[in-house]
């Protein structure tokens, strides 16, 4: 069965792109799974719902922050253009970055209040 799989891979590049795409998106999901029963033992109940409001925040502005191209990263057949859409995709995140430091900077209390969290108010 596994000599099937291997094979497949080999033979077919997308099936290895998906492949890769599924591992690392698993992997990102067992991790806090995994650490969660560790971190219960050091944060109390009130902490744990604002990082889950400030995961939520941060999992929807990362998608816009830099267009998803994380994952073209691995379509091209060559280095150099992988290289070139890691480079654009790190300038979009950069310059999405140092918008929302400015964002904070000057609207940080208004969305603190907007979202009922005093607690992260600047």
């Amino acid at each position: 069965m596994l000599k099937k799989i291997r094979k497949a891979l080999e033979k077919y590049s997308f099936i290895k792109n998906i492949m890769v795409l599924m591992s690392g998106s698993g992997l990102a999901l067992v991790i806090p799974f995994l650490v969660s029963p560790i971190l219960t033992r050091f944060f109390s109940p009130a902490d744990f719902g604002l990082w889950g409001t400030y995961s939520a925040i941060v999992a929807v502005v990362s998608v816009i922050a830099n267009g998803r191209y994380e994952l073209a990263i691995l379509l091209p057949d060559n280095k150099e253009d992988a290289f070139y859409i890691f480079s654009g995709s790190l300038l979009i995140a950069i310059v999405f970055s140092i918008i929302l430091v400015f964002v904070n900077v000057f609207y940080g209390n208004s969305i603190a209040t907007a979202f009922d969290l005093p607690e992260i108010r600047a």
